[in-house]
């Protein structure tokens, strides 16, 4: 199996953790951080965190929510680039 399915079966089986956890623990959240190889799973996981916010109001969820919203940001903006140079 190509590493990066492996990665996307790991990602999903996080991210299915943290989404069916009323109150995920840190150290899933922080795993799942430390490890989320994609755009795709970034963006699902602020989805996740987004729902979690609005039921549940944590200043920390906030603060993950805001650096995982800073990292797709950044990393639209360097796919921009890239396309910008290569078009």
């Amino acid at each position: 199996m190509p590493s990066q399915d492996l990665r996307a079966r790991y990602s999903n089986a996080l991210i299915e953790r943290i989404e069916v956890c009323q109150y995920p623990s840190k150290q899933l959240m922080d795993r799942f951080e430390a490890t989320v190889g994609d755009r795709d799973h970034a963006a699902k996981y602020a989805d996740i965190l987004f729902d979690k916010i609005t039921k549940y109001p944590s200043l920390q969820l906030l603060d993950r929510l805001a650096g995982l919203v800073s990292r797709i940001e950044w990393a639209d903006r360097l796919a921009a680039q890239q396309d910008e140079r290569e078009g």
